[in-house]
């Protein structure tokens, strides 16, 4: 058996990141949703996410200084690899266009759908490129916008469209950072009883 997987800095910012996101996606789920469940539904998203975004913040600060006393234990980002920078690239001309289209053919109900497909496609891709993690995000985000084409073939509305996909959605980005956060902690519990 390998050496296991450290959860670094590339981590923890990506688990900033998801979980703006996934503040993001709980927004534009309950956008045509109405009444009182809908506005709680809205406050506890973001509360999640601020919750989970200044955790990770937390984590990366601790993270900073710990690297500073031990300098040849920096990671390389991610974030400034070619292979990111193409994929991102990509997806955002992905995005854009599938939006554009599905609205100039009056299938804009489908927009959320086509968000959720191409940014799992991403997180697949991602996984591919990076780390095997990022297979489960971009499977569950498939899931999600599958989920969400299934009820609009049912008869669903653009509101139970956007609900199914971006409750999953945000659901996925919301796990995504908590399991970083729990797995870094437990990594940090570990090196300081070895220490």
């Amino acid at each position: 058996m390998g050496q296991p997987r450290v959860i670094g800095k590339n981590a923890l910012i990506g688990s900033i990141v998801s979980a703006g996101f996934g503040i993001g996606w709980v927004e534009w789920g309950t956008l045509n949703l109405g009444g009182t469940a809908s506005t709680v539904i809205r406050v506890v998203g973001v509360v999640i996410g601020v919750v989970l975004i200044v955790r990770s913040i937390r984590l990366r600060h601790q993270q900073r200084v710990a690297q500073r006393a031990n300098p040849g234990s920096a990671e390389p980002s991610m974030l400034a690899s070619r292979g990111y920078r193409l994929v991102v690239a990509v997806e955002a001309a992905a995005l854009i266009a599938g939006y554009l289209v599905l609205g100039a053919i009056g299938h804009g109900t489908y927009q959320i759908v086509w968000f959720a497909l191409v940014v799992g496609v991403h997180f697949v891709v991602f996984g591919r490129l990076f780390e095997f993690r990022f297979y489960f995000v971009g499977a569950a985000l498939i899931a999600a916008a599958i989920a969400g084409l299934i009820v609009g073939i049912a008869g669903g509305g653009v509101a139970l469209v956007q609900a199914v996909t971006g409750f999953a959605s945000g659901l996925t980005l919301f796990v995504t950072p908590l399991v970083t956060i729990v797995q870094y902690q437990a990594q940090q519990s570990q090196v300081e009883a070895v220490a």
